[in-house]
């Protein structure tokens, strides 16, 4: 199998003087810095260490960075250099980073080259001294908006962390702070060494920063050399200048830093030098430097640098509130706190941000509990309000406090910032902060919700972390203490508890001194508050109940005050406080203690209970009720729902709150009983939900959603949709009695009639509402404002704001006011949590949370899986008698209610809550109500909950009916017109039975027969009546449908007469429709295609007319189903592609004119005919273009060419429209220009798309329809060839971020196309072998032996056939590859070498080793799939040893889901697996192109053979690109030849050489210190490599062996050289 070669050679180390390159960087993932210009100006800075550039004291002459891709516009470029220290960099603007840098390079730079290096000579060399890294920085000038694509030139890159900064900005520079890059790309540099030649230059200051203040004393100085080979220093500093009365000229050796022992002075100023020096003398004129130490009584907390903490504000945002804990271990002594200053990196300056109110306090907590565990504002003190504003330059920014604050020594601090400036900062600049062990930071930010210190919200950041403070702390006098400041309870406070209280205060530290007692004296009048009691203590707070023993009684009055002292004396409080117990508790009694009632049905009656309070505080009470008797309701359970069907784009059609919070639990949860679950019916934008009790009806939210609202019976049946002109996208709803109203989250309500259709009034709102309901206890609406925690009630009318609320959470989608479950509160439906459902109540005077519930698959199964996002919410009575619905959407997936509480149907009470004085009563009216009842027995109970401390009273009812209530007989519709409908075609209408009334004497009832049809003799209507007969109560429905299906053609009637239980006679509903002829159409242009040997891939048009006589052609069926867009603005073409087989038969004719279906008043429209090849989807050239305006939107609009279109014949031809989507009018705009029918798609012909990259729509983006474009072929009349457009079609590659903002879907205002076509049949040699009617005009005939076959296929209708010309094609037995097989993808096409793919996520793209390679990306996004990238057959006949070799890669995104590469080998009858490879792999950071080599012979030797890559996985979005490249197969040679190899010196190593040996699959490296003993297995190289770098001894022996089969066991080497 191999040969050694074994040779000796004793190494030699010469140093040789010539210019040497050093590479920095191995990795494959692909950057667009520093080469692009996708932005107009863009920038990037990347730093190479010390130990990564290796070499001594560098001179760099050439910088280069290799790319991929080749490009050719012209750049003005700059490259600035500059030394560092430092191994990491830290974010700042592009001036700070350049600044102190050197211009090596400034001129126009032009293009790019694909798969090499591109090399920059520099205008002037630059030196690195050993020690030093380099930092290469890069400025691009394309100007405007650029002039590149996004991936660029695609320079190789490799995966660091804090290296590598970017900026980039349009049609100016980029001012602000740039972005840290996870990669930082590849370098070659090129240097000389130098040794000094003079003496060195002067040092860099590093810090403290020449002129620094507040300067800590424990600091160290720090330097950096500044060039030219410095061999020393010797520092001087002193508080002289210049320095030298601490050291003088002091020799510090090779040493940049120097630590002052003992510290410095407090508030000293400091000059200090520091000279370089070299064998050839001293640096001239070294400067001399100065910094000032923080003045004594100054106390600093945190030194680190750290600005992601946020703290203590976040400028980005428009309003602030944070609140930071500090120890007293880092605080000290007690003192009076005169100033504090915050750190600022100087950025930007904060004007947006600089309106503080700050807040100082005591606390014991060391660290924060939670979000919401904010010191209350009542324990903190305001220190300071005003304007603070930090510069553009880093360092302190310094508050005086108009009055210092008092610290106490003995409690840790706690700083709150109130930022309330509504703008915010960008660029903007943040505060240094220092990492903590605990939760120590706590902060809110918002750009439209202030957040109210009193009641702030849950925080949006909670850090370990603090940010970085200096106080000024002044010493507390000495002498007599001041009178103590009393704190709590305030003067005159009333209704203090019995059980008693802590008084509190604290000592006047800022006016007297240090008390070490205090004495709290406490009397029951102001004249004995020095005689009846008095307490020694030695805190600040004392409870005279706990404490000290005083009893308290009901009604008291009490005095109290505190004495201060020391050994220098005393001081007290006077005059003294008072403050009042509580009255007695209030009592509850209520008379009659039970209620019953006789009333005939349809009567109504009042009876009167009385509530009395005995105590002596109010009575609070709310009464609710429960019904005991349950009815029937037209709600269909749960449990009897069939499982919901996942909607696979209810994500893209899903409104999301862009801040998700976590899960909140608060208070006892509510048993959430599910009573019904619906599934929506359009699942393109379903936002909205509310109910009149009759319907339920839902609105679209999205901007095609503009004014549509569905409708739903009661037991989920989606009935219809229809549109309110002058309204948006609706979100939320609620129902007043009456109207609708609809928030759009704008600053307008509308109010809607949903009976008559119309916009009848709207409602200004103060903020931009998306929550709305209606507030019947105060006639008004209460409104969420967006996404935030901020809720208005505004007035019904004016929508003046009445109140305001800041809710404990946030991402409200829906709201809902509810008065029936005890005190009025609110319900959000919010997109919290992990399932984005998290459904809260929330008290309506302070915002807390008071229950909620994660709503996830266990009460709506499949709600997970879908990612539906909370919707529209409505609480309703009596949908399920006797009880209270929560009723919630969950968009594009699902509605459904749940039991908040029972409520009463008969029985009520007015005043239902109030409030009883102390020894008064309250009169409540209880009103009885027998309408639309049954007669019979009805019991319930009045359940009183109040404040006193007794159990809730119970008062049971009993309402007794009698008489009758009769059933009622109501149909909907009550006479129906089908329309036009082609003869033999079907149209199917739903009709409903209702029970208006009651069920006594007798319910209504259809018999068995009870339903029929009449006068129609020729059968054109036909009854589906199931389930009869059927007995209806109140309320109840039937449904039956009735089909018309013309069968001549004319006017047609018949009548559907209902037999029940309640009439005399029939009742009759009129039916009527006409039928009319079918249009019918001709297959053409079949087309056959053979695919790998055995499958014939047919594909046809539709014409009006036979081929090659003039008629329409297109896929599409004819009618409008929807429109298709991004949802948003958006430039994009659609097109049909007609092959040049299609077009063959038009040769010499001419397309005259194009149909298309616009929708959108807001689109500039172009129609574009493109030219190409077939086999591929994207055209090679835009060859004609015409813009136009529709005559009428939403329907057919002819667009007569002003040039006609010559056919050639002899190739394809694209034919379509671009779409320049604008927005003008939000409210208004239709964002889904493109109209398309119902499907299925003729994929790849009448799918087309493109916006960058052409595409199917069907297969990128689950779109299963056709484009309504339709050409009109007509015989030419032109004299003279016309001059066409000549414009070629550039791609780009279409991103996440693209997509994102960009994904193609429908409008969500779907039509049901009446498709006259019913299918097709195929026919092959004249024998008809589909089964069931093809729906599309494509078919795939597989699995066919060699031969000759003929096809046709006819189009089938109701009344007729037609039928295409015949197509032959020969299928050939199939030609295996012979061994070696070789693919390296040169030719960037698959079927170059017949390779076949299952997928269109397979491409060759412009990476490899070198490049191309073939591809299998994240776009289209599938999910649980399987593609296939599978070669020709490949011969192993006559072979023993089969072997195959290929190198993969993987640039992964991320871990969320797992997909996985395997190698297959078919060897005839099945596929086997050789290996599998998963995203997971390397910690899922992926890998470069790595080697792989395996030998096949046991399903490969003896026999032809396929082998294939299949790509597999969860979710392909979660990984970036697979790359597969320079595969080989081939046969395993029995023998090899030597390597022939060289060997040389490459100073500090030797180089290994070698010829490359035929047939050879690796090669492995040996050493030994003995020629003739043991050798060293060094490791292996693929064939690829001819050479590597080897780190060797004094002298040492080598041997390379070759190799080939699969790889061996060890460590593949580094360093090696590929051929």
């Amino acid at each position: 199998m191999k040969k050694l070669f074994l040779f000796m050679l004793v190494l030699f180390i010469a140093g040789l003087a010539f210019a040497d390159t050093v590479v920095v960087g191995t990795g494959t993932q692909v950057s667009r810095f520093p080469l692009g210009s996708y932005y107009g100006y863009e920038r990037s800075a990347a730093l190479y260490t010390d130990t990564e550039l290796g070499a001594q004291n560098t001179r760099i002459s050439e910088i280069a960075w290799y790319t991929n891709t080749a490009t050719s516009v012209s750049i003005d470029t700059k490259i600035y250099l500059k030394t560092t220290a430092s191994t990491t960099l830290t974010n700042a603007t592009w001036a700070t980073m350049i600044a102190g840098a050197t211009l090596v390079y400034d001129a126009t730079h032009t293009g790019t080259v694909a798969g090499g290096w591109n090399n920059f000579v520099l205008s002037n060399t630059f030196d690195v001294d050993d020690g030093l890294g380099l930092i290469i920085l890069v400025e691009r000038n394309a100007g405007g908006t650029g002039n590149g694509t996004y991936a660029g030139a695609g320079v190789n890159a490799t995966e660091y962390t804090d290296v590598h900064l970017t900026w980039q900005r349009d049609n100016s520079a980029p001012t602000g702070s740039g972005s840290v890059s996870s990669t930082r790309p590849n370098v070659t540099i090129t240097y000389t060494t130098y040794t000094a030649t003079a003496p060195p230059n002067n040092a860099i200051i590093s810090s403290p920063g020449n002129g620094a203040t507040l300067v800590p004393i424990a600091t160290t100085l720090n330097w950096a050399s500044g060039g030219g080979l410095p061999t020393g220093y010797r520092l001087s500093l002193g508080t002289d200048n210049p320095p030298t009365n601490i050291l003088n000229n002091v020799d510090m050796g090779l040493v940049t830093t120097y630590d002052p022992n003992p510290d410095l002075a407090n508030g000293t100023t400091y000059y200090w030098k520091v000279v370089a020096y070299n064998g050839h003398g001293d640096a001239t004129g070294a400067p001399v430097w100065s910094f000032t130490t923080i003045p004594d009584g100054f106390v600093q907390i945190g030194d680190g640098t750290d600005v992601s903490p946020l703290l203590p504000i976040y400028p980005y945002y428009g309003y602030n509130y944070s609140q930071v804990i500090y120890l007293q271990s880092e605080l000290g002594n007690a003192g009076l706190i005169n100033s504090l200053a915050y750190y600022w990196n100087g950025a930007a300056t904060n004007s947006g941000s600089n309106d503080w109110v700050i807040y100082m306090g005591h606390t014991a907590n060391g660290s924060f509990a939670s979000d919401t565990d904010w010191l209350p504002l009542s324990s903190l003190t305001q220190v300071f309000a005003g304007t603070v504003n930090a510069p553009a330059t880093p360092g302190w920014v310094t508050i005086n406090l108009p009055v210092p604050f008092a610290y106490n020594g003995s409690s840790n601090l706690v700083i709150a910032v109130d930022e309330n400036s509504s703008g915010y900062d960008y660029p903007y600049g943040q505060f240094y902060c220092t990492a903590t062990s605990d939760a120590r930071g706590l902060l809110y930010y918002n750009d439209s919700t202030n957040p109210d210190p009193q009641a702030p919200p849950a925080a949006r950041v909670v850090c370990s972390a603090i940010a970085n403070v200096l106080l000024e702390v002044l010493p507390i006098q000495s002498g007599q203490p001041a009178a103590p400041i009393l704190t709590y309870p305030d003067n005159g406070a009333t209704g203090l508890p019995i059980e008693g209280f802590d008084l509190t205060w604290t000592p006047d530290l800022a006016n007297g001194g240090q008390p070490t007692y205090y004495t709290v004296y406490l009397a029951s009048t102001p004249e004995d508050i020095y005689n009846e009691f008095l307490f020694d203590v030695t805190g600040t707070s004392f409870n005279p109940v706990t404490e000290g023993g005083v009893t308290f009684s009901h009604d008291q009055n009490w005095y109290w005050t505190v004495e201060a002292g020391n050994d220098d004396g005393s001081a007290v409080v006077d005059p003294p406080r008072r403050f009042s117990i509580i009255s007695a508790p209030p009592q509850i009694s209520v008379t009659p203690t039970s209620l019953t009632e006789t009333l005939e049905v349809g009567e109504t009656s009042t009876q009167q209970l009385t509530i009395t309070n005995n105590g002596g505080l109010p009575l609070t009470y709310s009464m609710s009720f429960t019904d005991t008797t349950r009815r029937g309701s037209a709600i269909i359970p749960a449990d009897q729902m069939p499982p919901l069907a996942a909607n696979p784009e209810a994500r893209l059609h899903s409104e999301t709150a862009p801040f998700i919070g976590p899960a909140t639990e608060a208070g006892t949860r509510a048993v959430f009983d599910v009573q019904f679950i619906y599934p929506t019916y359009a699942n393109d934008g379903e936002y909205g939900i509310a109910t009149d009790g009759e319907y339920f009806y839902t609105s679209n939210w999205g901007y095609a959603g503009n004014g549509i609202m569905n409708k739903y019976a009661l037991d989920g049946t989606w009935l219809s949709n229809f549109t309110i002109a002058g309204v948006p996208g609706i979100r939320d709803l609620a129902y007043d009695g009456q109207y609708f109203y609809g928030a759009a989250s704008t600053t307008t309500i509308y109010i809607m009639d949903f009976n008559t259709g119309t916009l009848v009034g709207t409602v200004p709102s103060p903020v931009n509402a998306r929550g709305v309901t209606y507030d019947p206890d105060l006639d008004a609406l209460w409104v969420g404002n967006g996404w935030s925690a901020d809720i208005r009630c505004i007035d019904r009318a004016t929508g003046t704001q009445i109140s305001a609320l800041t809710p404990a959470v946030s991402s409200f989608a829906g709201i809902a006011y509810d008065n029936l479950s005890g005190t009025p509160t609110l319900w959000g439906n919010t997109q919290n949590g992990d399932s984005n459902n998290q459904v809260v109540q929330i008290d309506i005077s302070t915002g807390a949370v008071l229950q909620s519930m994660q709503i996830t698959d266990t009460q709506i199964p499949g709600l997970v899986a879908a990612g539906a996002s909370a919707g529209g919410m409505e609480i309703f009575p009596n949908l399920v008698h006797g009880t209270a619905s929560l009723i919630c959407n969950t968009q594009n997936f699902a509605f459904y209610g749940m039991e908040l509480c029972q409520v009463a149907t008969w029985c009520g009470a007015d005043p239902y809550q109030g409030t009883v004085p102390a020894g008064g009563s309250v009169v409540v009216d209880v009103l009885f109500d027998a309408n639309e009842m049954n007669p019979g027995v009805y019991t319930g109970n009045f359940t009183i909950s109040h404040n006193a401390p007794t159990a809730a009273v119970n008062v049971p009812v009993q309402l007794t009916v009698t008489g009758e209530w009769p059933a009622a007989f109501a149909i909907d519709p009550t006479a129906w017109d089908f329309g036009d409908t082609e003869q033999l075609n079907s149209v199917t209408k739903q009709f409903t039975i209702t029970n208006s009334g009651g069920s006594v004497p007798t319910p209504l009832i259809i018999p068995a027969n009870g339903i029929s049809l009449s006068n129609d003799a020729e059968g054109n209507f036909a009854l589906t009546a199931t389930g009869l007969p059927v007995t209806l109560n109140h309320n109840e429905t039937y449904s039956f449908t009735v089909t018309f299906t013309p069968q001549t053609l004319g006017a047609k009637a018949a009548t559907l007469n209902i037999n029940d239980n309640l009439a005399r006679a029939l009742r009759t509903v009129s039916l009527s429709g006409n039928g009319i002829a079918e249009a019918t159409m001709i297959p053409v242009n079949l087309a056959a295609t053979v695919e790998a040997n055995e499958n014939v891939i047919l594909n046809w048009a539709m014409s009006t007319g036979i081929p090659g006589s003039p008629g329409w052609l297109h896929y599409d069926s004819g009618e409008n189903a929807d429109g298709i867009g991004t949802g948003g603005a958006s430039v994009f073409d659609v097109a049909m592609k007609l092959d040049s087989g299609t077009m063959y038969n038009y040769a010499g004719m001419q397309i005259e004119s194009v149909k298309v279906w616009p929708r959108s008043a807001n689109t500039t429209y172009t129609l574009r005919i493109w030219t190409g090849i077939d086999g591929v989807m994207a055209p090679t050239t835009l060859a004609y273009e015409q813009p136009f305006t529709p005559t009428v939107y939403d329907a057919w609009n002819e667009i007569i060419l002003n040039t006609p279109f010559p056919i050639t014949g002899t190739q394809a031809i694209w034919v379509g429209y671009n779409n320049n989507v604008a927005v003008v009018d939000a409210a208004t705009d239709d964002y889904y220009p493109a109209g398309c029918d119902g499907g299925p798609a003729v994929v790849g012909f009448g799918d087309l798309i493109s916006m960058g990259t052409w595409e199917s729509i069907a297969s990128a983006y689950n779109l299963n329809y056709n484009w309504n474009i339709q050409a009109y072929v007509n015989d030419a009349r032109m004299l003279a060839a016309p001059t066409l457009l000549n414009i070629p079609v550039r791609e780009t590659e279409l991103t996440r971020e693209f997509l994102a903002a960009n994904y193609p879907r429908t409008s969500g205002n779907p039509t049901q196309p009446e498709r006259v076509l019913r299918g097709f049949n195929v026919y092959r040699n004249s024998a008809q072998i589909n089964t069931d009617l093809v729906p599309t005009p494509t078919y795939t005939d597989y699995g066919l032996t060699p031969g000759t076959y003929t096809y046709t296929v006819e189009a089938v209708y109701y009344t007729t056939t037609t039928t295409s010309n015949p197509v032959t094609v020969v299928i050939t037995p199939p030609v295996p590859y012979d061994l070696p097989f070789v693919e390296g993808w040169d030719s960037s096409q698959f079927d170059t070498q017949q390779w076949l793919t299952s997928g269109s996520n397979w491409s060759i793209r412009n990476q490899g080793d070198p490049a191309p390679s073939a591809s299998f990306g994240w776009s289209p996004q599938v999910t649980d799939y399987t593609e296939y990238l599978t070669s020709w057959l490949l011969n192993g006949v006559g072979h023993t040893n089969v072997n195959v070799s290929f190198e993969l890669a993987l640039n992964n995104y991320s871990m969320d889901a797992q997909n996985w590469m395997a190698l297959e080998v078919w060897n005839g009858t099945q596929w086997n697996t050789v290996n599998t490879w998963s995203s997971f792999d390397n910690n899922g950071e992926g890998w470069g192109f790595t080697y792989y080599s395996f030998d096949i012979s046991a399903y490969a030797a003896g026999n032809e053979f396929r082998i294939r890559f299949k790509a597999y996985g969860e979710d392909s979005y979660e990984i970036n690109y697979w790359y597969i490249d320079n595969i080989n197969v081939n046969s395993i040679p029995t023998t090899l030849a030597a390597p022939v190899v060289t060997i040389s010196a490459d100073d500090p190593d030797i180089l290994l050489q070698w010829e490359e040996v035929p047939n050879a699959t690796w090669y492995a490296v040996y050493s030994s210190t003995d020629p003739y003993g043991t050798y060293t297995y060094l490791g292996y190289l693929p064939s690829t490599y001819i050479g590597v770098y080897v780190t060797a001894g004094d002298y040492e022996f080598f041997k390379v062996t070759a190799g080939a089969g699969s790889l061996p066991r060890g460590r593949m080497l580094e360093r090696g050289i590929k051929r």
